[in-house]
């Protein structure tokens, strides 16, 4: 079965509870409001696989997570920018982690891209793209 897709979601869920364990992180389709401090709602954007090799049982998963940083209004940019250095750094390049059969990496440097007011917050975003190595032996 494969699992690669999956994986990698548990791989940006628990590399995000490892560095920011008191922060709220709000799974793709779902709604969370906390009232008075900053969260995270994460979504995954999938992209064509790879095979880089002519056998079956082996092709890479090619994704971004997208990771959206929602902070109080009204406090400036700079508590979203530096939660948003941190998670560059919690994902940043050269990061390589095993879940289950398949191993996750991060090749290049994490975007971080500038925020706006949406629904009444800030929001910063931070795009990590990760290649999964999946084995299907």
């Amino acid at each position: 079965m494969d699992t690669g897709i999956i994986e990698a979601e548990k791989f940006v869920y628990a590399r995000l509870k490892a560095s920011f364990p008191t922060r709220t992180i709000a799974p793709e389709n779902t709604e969370t409001k906390p009232v008075n401090d900053s969260f995270f709602s994460v979504s995954l954007v999938i992209n064509d696989p790879t095979d880089p090799v002519r056998v079956k049982g082996y092709h890479r998963e090619n994704l971004i997570a997208v990771i959206e940083i929602h902070t109080p209004l009204n406090k400036g940019t700079g508590e979203a920018r530096n939660i948003g250095l941190q998670v560059r750094n919690a994902f940043e390049k050269g990061t390589t982690s095993f879940v289950g059969n398949n191993r996750m990496h991060v090749l290049t440097t994490p975007r971080i891209s500038g925020g706006g007011n949406i629904q009444g917050r800030y929001l910063t975003t931070v795009s990590v793209p990760i290649t999964v190595e999946v084995y299907n032996y």
